[in-house]
């Protein structure tokens, strides 16, 4: 590769960093007159490998998708949501083709977390905040799980036909 693609390539994927982190910041502004039961002493933190490692045990092969799948992706987008010492929730996507793309999301399997049922409403605003920054009009949930589906169903998503499946809702 030449050193001036190299260059570009860095500065996209500082850009997108950039504009991840920003969405980060501005949901945990929003986050508790959002949600009714938010809890104190929450942050939401950008993915790294350190967090995605805690995630180890849960359903959803974490570690395998983060690396090297997710971080050399360009336009990757990513959200973990911390309380306290606990990573409650995580997710893990991209910006493609107009959307949002979120390819997993979980919650901590220990049902005593402070996030239980509020996951997919922080993961939501987040992506919504990105979306606005990278002026796309749509989130994307893939390959949803199929025991979610009448959650995902009640928020507003459609089921789109096709490979990978996938829900979407238009934002705005």
């Amino acid at each position: 590769m030449s050193p001036s693609f190299d260059a570009d390539l860095a500065a996209a994927r500082a850009k997108y960093m950039r504009r991840n982190r920003e969405a980060l910041e501005q949901a945990s502004l929003l986050l508790p007159d959002a949600l009714d039961a938010c809890p104190k002493d929450f942050s939401l933190e950008y993915p790294t490998r350190e967090l995605i490692r805690s995630a180890s045990g849960w359903t959803l092969p974490w570690v395998d998708f983060y690396d090297p799948h997710w971080v050399s992706d360009t336009k990757r987008f990513g959200c973990v949501i911390h309380h306290e010492s606990n990573v409650c929730g995580i997710a893990l996507g991209r910006l493609m083709a107009g959307s949002v793309y979120i390819e997993m999301i979980e919650g901590n399997p220990d049902v005593r977390h402070p996030f239980k049922g509020y996951v997919l409403d922080t993961v939501e605003l987040v992506a919504l905040i990105y979306a606005q920054l990278n002026a796309v009009s749509e989130l994307r949930l893939i390959d949803p799980v199929q025991g979610a589906m009448t959650h995902y169903l009640n928020r507003g998503y459609q089921m789109a036909s096709g490979s990978p499946r996938y829900c979407w809702k238009k934002v705005w």
